[in-house]
Order: structure tokens, then C-alpha cells, then sequence
């Protein structure tokens, strides 16, 4: 699909017709308001063009430009040079794709910055592949500059975290570089007034670095539930199991109880089998145990 004959349609008829909302067309028209109208228009078709061939939607096209109008001043010859670079370092064009779409301010970052975040990452004691995993996941990671991301490392150690540890936390969740102090802060207040102590936090948090991201309501339910069936220590001895949703946690839960089965420290491993294995041992399907015993703030206080 190619976009062209723009005619004598302006910019601001070219982008409406393409989709874009007035808002956006106002700001996308102060970027280039000292080019000629048919000069813009080239570009703007131009830029479709090209994404288009290399893969991406109308839809996003526009989403992208949304958040970096200047993409339409880009040349082919530097766009491609981005593209070359990421496919140098061992990333797939599919996964290029993918981040642009989510960080499309990427296309504004020079080498020079982009080599020396990898640099960064591997003095720190990342491998290359590592780093290609962390920003395939989090793209953003690479307009973080070293001050922010040295703050980061800094928070955790003086929290008690081996830098070894912190590694194995950000490789499991890169986005731990975006979260605010004060984001991870309430967290470690959330704990704390649940009565766990610091030492118990990080011994979690190591485990399911994932608990920084949950919301309060998510763990609230997840601890509340196995404090009601009285496996609240996975929490701590085996915190990786706080990753499976409540729901299902629950339906397991009630299958083994109409079955006549205890769930206690003994087996609690039950709960937590991947769908696979429950299937084969049970003969029911996860959607089939979320249809038959569904959540319920109500009736989970009455197990």
C-alpha cells in the first residue's frame, strides 16, 4: 500500500485524511511550519511509505509519529543506518520493529549514545545478550542517562542489595530502571506495614523482582487468599508462586476441596503445577476450572 497524489490537499488535509487528530496536527505543523506545504507533504508520504515496507501498520505509523514528529524529517539513509545498527548488534528486524513502536524516540538517539549504554551495562557485568533482552522488553532503557540509572544501583545497595543481585533483578524486570524512588519507596512501606521486615522484603524482591510492578490491590488479594488457607508463607519461602493470579489460585483451590483433597505446607505445590501438568493429572483445563469456580470477594471469605 503506498500513499502518494496527495494533489493540491495541504498538510493539514493530508495528516486529517491519514487519521491524525487536530491536536497532534497543530503540533506535528509547528515542527516543520518553515516548510513549503508540497515539501511537507512528500515527506509525510514518504515516511508512510517506507514503514510501511518495512512492516508497520497505518495505525502505527501514526502512533509513532504521534510521539516523535520529527521522525518525518528523517532520511531513508538514516533510518536505515538505525536499522543497521540494531541488526549489527544481533537484534531481528521483527524485534526492531517492536521497539520502535513502543520508543520511537530511539530513531532520535545517536550511535554515540546508544554504544555507550551498552558499554554502561557491560562494565556493570551484563553480557550483550542481556542487554539486547533488557531493552527488547524496555526500549526506553536507552534515554536513561548514567546519572539516573547510577541513582538506581545506589538505591538498591544501600537497601541491603548485593550489586550482583541487582543485576539478577533488572535481567528479570528491566523496568525496575524506570520505577520512581518513590514508587519502589511505598512499596517497601507497603511491606513493612504488613509486618514484614526489611530483610524479608528483599529476600521476596530478589526472588520476583515483579513485586515492585504489582499493584497494592494485586498482592493484597494474592496474601489475604493464602492467609485465609493458610499458606501465607509461600510469601516468603516461595515467593515466585505470588505470580500466579488469585483466580486461579482459588479455582485449584476449590477443585481440590471438592475433591477431598487437603491443600497444606505438605502439597501446596499442587496449586501452582504449570497448566499442562494439572491438565494431564486432573483432567481439567485451566478456562475450565475459571468457568466453574469463579472468584469472588464474598465466597473466598467464607472457605
Amino acid at each position: 500500500m503506498k500513499y502518494k497524489g496527495s494533489g493540491k490537499m495541504t498538510p493539514k488535509e493530508l495528516l486529517k485524511n491519514l487519521g491524525y487528530d487536530d491536536d497532534v496536527i497543530v503540533k506535528i505543523l509547528e515542527w516543520y511550519n518553515n516548510r513549503l506545504p508540497e515539501t511537507l507533504n512528500y515527506y509525510i508520504e514518504k515516511t508512510f511509505n517506507y514503514f510501511i515496507k518495512k512492516g508497520y501498520t497505518k495505525d502505527e505509523i501514526i502512533k509513532m509519529t504521534k510521539k516523535l514528529p520529527t521522525i518525518f524529517g528523517y532520511s531513508e539513509e538514516n533510518l536505515n543506518k538505525k536499522y543497521q545498527h540494531f541488526i549489527d548488534k544481533g537484534y531481528t528486524l521483527e524485534e526492531i520493529i517492536k521497539m520502535t513502536k513502543l520508543f520511537p524516540n530511539i530513531f532520535g538517539l545517536s550511535e554515540e549514545t546508544l554504544n555507550k549504554k551498552y558499554q554502561y551495562f557491560m562494565e556493570k557485568g551484563y553480557t550483550l545478550d542481556e542487554i539486547i533482552k533488557m531493552t527488547k522488553t524496555i526500549p526506553s532503557i536507552f534515554s536513561l542517562s548514567e546519572e539516573n540509572l547510577n541513582n538506581k544501583y545506589q538505591y538498591f545497595i544501600e537497601k541491603g542489595y548485593t550489586l550482583e543481585e541487582i543485576i539478577k533483578m533488572t535481567k528479570i524486570l528491566p523496568s525496575l530502571f524506570c520505577l520512581s524512588e518513590d514508587n519502589l519507596n511505598n512499596k517497601y512501606q507497603y511491606f513493612m506495614e504488613k509486618g514484614y521486615t526489611l530483610e524479608e522484603i528483599i529476600k521476596m524482591t530478589k526472588t520476583l523482582p515483579a513485586l515492585f510492578g504489582y499493584s497494592e490491590k494485586n498482592i493484597e488479594e494474592k496474601l489475604s487468599f493464602y492467609n485465609d488457607i493458610n499458606l501465607l508463607f509461600i510469601a516468603i519461602n516461595d515467593t515466585k508462586q505470588l505470580m500466579q493470579s488469585v483466580e486461579l489460585s482459588y479455582a485449584r483451590y476449590m477443585y481440590f476441596k471438592e475433591h477431598g483433597i487437603t491443600i497444606d505446607e505438605s502439597n501446596y505445590i499442587r496449586l501452582f503445577y504449570d497448566n499442562k501438568k494439572f491438565t494431564k493429572q486432573y483432567g481439567i483445563t485451566k478456562e475450565e476450572l475459571l468457568e466453574r469456580y469463579k472468584y469472588d470477594d464474598e465466597k473466598r471469605k467464607k472457605l
